[in-house]
């Protein structure tokens, strides 16, 4: 999954002139632009902190505290691994500090720092609300112009946005198809007891899903409260969780991303299903399963259904054959061990 320590080299590099840079002002503002998403998710809420890094004259950066061990210099910002290391070390000290600034992005996707001092300065999504994943980034004013070949105190960053996968739930019957004939719905939770209802959706009887969207840093627990006629409706409850990086981990496992999509797959029990029997209730599994469409399957305590009938099988022939021999042999209290 895309790391968070990600920078905008077009937008930087090709603004930033490594000369002297003649201005008249001291300080600048610095636009941040978000493009609309792909996927229709709003921008609406999202908030960057500005941390400031260095004062700047032009030719050389003075970084300031706690960044003073950086060593990274004008002539360097066109250079790749430089810059990586400069984004993970500001990265890393900016909790020693409040961000410079904050700004709130607006209606028309802008969030705007008016007043800043000349210098470096290291931005960073501190509220991602619904949005996109947005790495990372610097930026230096004053901003040299090449083609007014000037310094200006004004610059202008378009923020690359990365999407982020949706949770898919396949409803299928007991042959792994799905089920396009009969509604059921899921809902999610704030909580593993379901006591805080967040939303309930239906399933699309077209593809026998149903999808959940969770936003960076979010935790949702989900449950089917709707099953299909004629199905049991299944007890389980899925934990699923958006790491910082975008990254769907379903029951603490990492979930594998198919077309922006982290698919798992629900199988319900049949109604006319025979119960187990009494001495089999506490040890046969549960046959509502969710399990992950790929190779690599969610971690479960439950037993193998095949096994678990096969060591009874077992069970079975060899208390059988103790009784026989116990009662085909003289003195069978002896073969008995306590």
């Amino acid at each position: 999954m895309i790391k968070r320590f990600l920078c905008l080299w077009i937008s930087f590099w090709t603004i930033v002139n490594p000369i002297h840079l003649q201005a008249q002002s001291l300080e600048g503002t610095i636009e941040i632009r978000l493009e609309e998403s792909s996927m229709g998710r709003s921008y609406q809420g999202v908030r960057f902190d500005a941390y400031r890094c260095a004062s700047s004259d032009g030719d050389t950066l003075t970084f300031l505290e706690p960044y003073q061990d950086c060593t990274l210099q004008v002539d360097e910002l066109d250079d790749a691994t430089k810059m990586k290391e400069a984004l993970q070390y500001l990265a890393s000290q900016k909790s020693n500090e409040s961000p410079y600034a904050s700004s709130l992005v607006n209606e028309e996707g802008k969030a705007i720092f008016e007043h800043l001092p000349y210098g470096l300065y290291f931005f960073c999504v501190s509220d991602p609300a619904q949005y996109e994943l947005v790495g990372n980034f610097m930026a230096m004013l004053p901003a040299w112009n090449n083609e007014k070949n000037c310094a200006e105190d004004f610059l202008c960053i378009q923020a690359k946005a990365y999407p982020l996968p949706d949770l898919c739930i396949v409803k299928v019957d007991a042959n792994k198809e799905p089920i396009l004939n009969k509604d059921f719905a899921f809902s999610s939770f704030k909580d593993p007891e379901a006591m805080q209802l967040i939303e309930t959706k239906k399933g699309n009887m077209e593809t026998g899903m149903v999808e959940f969207r969770l936003n960076l840093g979010q935790t949702i627990y989900i449950q089917e409260t709707q099953a299909p006629e004629g199905y049991k409706l299944s007890k389980q409850c899925i934990k699923v969780f958006m790491d910082e990086e975008g990254s769907l981990f379903v029951n603490d496992q990492k979930g594998p991303v198919d077309g922006l999509k982290v698919k798992l797959q629900c199988i319900n029990r049949l109604e006319e299903e025979e119960p187990p029997l009494p001495n089999e209730e506490s040890q046969k599994p549960d046959t509502n399963t969710v399990s992950q469409t790929s190779s690599s399957k969610i971690s479960s305590n439950k037993p193998d259904t095949a096994i678990q009938v096969s060591l009874q099988k077992w069970a079975l022939i060899l208390l059988s054959s103790g009784l026989m021999t116990f009662a085909l042999s003289k003195g069978g209290k002896r073969f008995i061990k306590k």
